[in-house]
């Protein structure tokens, strides 16, 4: 049965964790209760209506219409850290998003720091994809913004800057093309696998994980598959039914250390 208990989590800017601990229970529990492969009994209700304050239909409502929150300024700690905020004087300014991402400065790529890499992640960034500049981001998933001139973007894309979002790439999977603390650009409006390349995704079967993979089809209508290859040999590659994969755009640079 579908529920909305991750619009309503996103939507107050809580991660998986941070509900699970005001209602009680894991973040496992709560990857469940969103996926719907457990059911959001009236106990459950009962449990997430305070925890999320809100009323307890707008959890199973069918016509659930939320206020769209704008992108405000935030305070973050040195980027080593990758999750702390701080409010302390001097602290770097950052933007912090759940609605559709629409920017504070003009032709800003997002910068989204979040757990999505080439590995196991954490909390998921992405709330919702509609498409290109419809991307919807969890609360503080948006860092800061990147502004490049256009012509050095054109090099790489003909998309406008507001489609180009960027991505902390974390974990030694892609270790081979990709390390972690890379900055990947992802085109938003190139969801094409065709031959191949390395993409943007979120992967549904584990709690709606960001992840940086190259990407390979394989079969055809109900055999159809889509290959989650990992560049470092090390690591071994993941099979996916393409309902199972959201991809959010593909990688076109990278910013990396030297």
């Amino acid at each position: 049965m579908a529920n909305n208990l991750k619009r309503l989590r996103n939507w107050r800017g809580l991660s998986q964790e941070a509900l699970a601990e005001r209602m009680g229970t894991s973040r496992n529990q709560i990857t469940k209760l969103e996926a719907g492969t457990r059911r959001l009994s009236d106990v459950w209700i009962d449990r997430a209506a305070p925890a999320l304050d809100v009323d307890p239909g707008m959890l199973v409502s069918e016509k659930l219409d939320l206020e769209p929150r704008e992108l405000t300024r935030v305070a973050v700690e040195h980027e080593d850290d990758d999750h702390a905020r701080s409010d302390e004087p001097g602290a770097e300014s950052g933007v912090s998003s759940i609605g559709p991402y629409r920017g504070t400065l003009p032709g800003a790529i997002p910068d989204l720091d979040a757990a999505g890499g080439a590995g196991p992640g954490e909390n998921s960034l992405i709330y919702s994809t509609v498409g290109g500049n419809g991307l919807t981001y969890s609360a503080d998933a948006v860092r800061g913004e990147i502004v490049l001139p256009s012509y050095l973007l054109s090099e790489f894309t003909r998309s406008k800057p507001g489609v180009v979002h960027a991505v902390r790439v974390r974990g030694d999977s892609m270790e081979m093309t990709l390390l972690s603390g890379d900055r990947v650009f992802a085109d938003t409006n190139d969801h094409n696998i065709g031959q191949g390349g390395v993409f943007v995704i979120v992967d549904h079967r584990y709690g709606d994980e960001v992840l940086v993979k190259r990407l390979r089809r394989t079969g055809r209508g109900a055999a159809a598959q889509i290959v989650l290859v990992s560049d470092n040999p090390k690591q071994g590659d993941d099979e996916r039914h393409p309902d199972e994969v959201t991809i959010v755009g593909r990688a076109i640079a990278r910013l990396t250390r030297l």
